[in-house]
């Protein structure tokens, strides 16, 4: 809603490639350089950012949950 919001108020940064939509179309928000400034940013977080002692989310067999889906999130 957000998006939709700044995207009908004229912001350039979240403006796409179709602006002669209608309100009630739905706006694609992956053409916009608002998100693919965010894409970026996301897609370039890696391991090499986690200190030494926190780059293994599984030790001694055991998976830390919490660490693995911080290593994941990226993905989804």
């Amino acid at each position: 809603m957000r998006f939709r919001a700044r995207h009908y108020a004229g912001d350039p940064s979240v403006a796409t490639h179709l602006d002669d939509t209608s309100i009630y179309d739905p706006v694609d928000p992956r053409g916009s350089p608002a998100f693919q400034e965010l894409d970026h940013l996301v897609s370039s977080f890696n391991r090499s950012n986690f200190p030494d002692h926190l780059k293994n989310p599984i030790v001694n067999g055991i998976v830390d949950n919490h660490l693995y889906a911080a290593f994941m999130l990226p993905h989804v």
